[in-house]
């Protein structure tokens, strides 16, 4: 009995589908990782495989923009209504860092799969909000969610872009760990954290000087 539940054990382990979760190439990019030149990113109006642009480090953090400011100005020019985003790409590289923003999710995720947590995206839209009976436009969070390196996902479940030097990152991806979009009518809750220090504070700095040199509204 006690041999065939020794078999039965060493059956049901050899079983499993290996993946690349243990995999060299998993473990160095959780360390650090570097993103590609591209993105194969959930965006609007097809813009979904954006230039990947380094713009700074802050705190541990390296934040990359994945937005395409060419096609957006393109589509402008040619009366073509688009919405007033952007999106950016946050790299937790410092391991504290990475580890005290799984702990944060964590909390609200506790049934997640987050020990592989290595980036984020972060997208925003000039929105009309009302501000003391005053139509106003301002950024708010539109969209937030995380994901692990491809390569420690099963390369079964690998989209074709990320064999050719694309970061992915798509709601629907293998990859993704836990996101949110925000209801229709945004709460305060949501809107860009107010802390002029901060990492997403400097983030939409440095992305609405990049709106303002394509001629977008920023």
């Amino acid at each position: 009995m006690r041999k065939t539940l020794e078999s039965l054990l060493i059956l049901m382990f050899l079983s499993f589908p290996a993946t690349a979760q243990t995999t060299d190439a998993c473990r160095e990019d959780v360390r650090h990782s570097k993103l590609p030149e591209h993105a194969f990113i959930d965006d609007v109006l097809g813009l979904n495989q954006p230039p990947v642009v380094f713009l700074f480090s802050q705190d541990g953090v390296d934040v990359y923009s994945a937005t395409d400011f060419k096609a957006m100005q393109v589509f402008q020019k040619s009366g073509v209504p688009i919405a007033n985003a952007f999106t950016v790409i946050l790299v937790y590289q410092d391991e504290r860092v990475r580890q005290k923003k799984i702990e944060s999710l964590r909390k609200e995720n506790p049934y997640y799969h987050l020990v592989n947590l290595k980036f984020a995206t972060w997208r925003f839209e000039l929105t009309p909000v009302w501000d003391n009976n005053v139509l106003k436009r301002k950024w708010l969070v539109a969209g937030i969610a995380y994901f692990t390196p491809v390569s420690c996902e099963p390369i079964e479940s690998r989209m074709p872009a990320s064999s050719q030097g694309y970061i992915e990152a798509t709601i629907n991806g293998k990859n993704r760990i836990t996101g949110r979009m925000p209801p229709i009518d945004i709460p305060v809750s949501q809107r860009l954290p107010a802390a002029p220090n901060s990492v997403l504070s400097r983030a939409l700095e440095v992305m609405r000087h990049q709106l303002e040199s394509y001629g977008l509204p920023n």
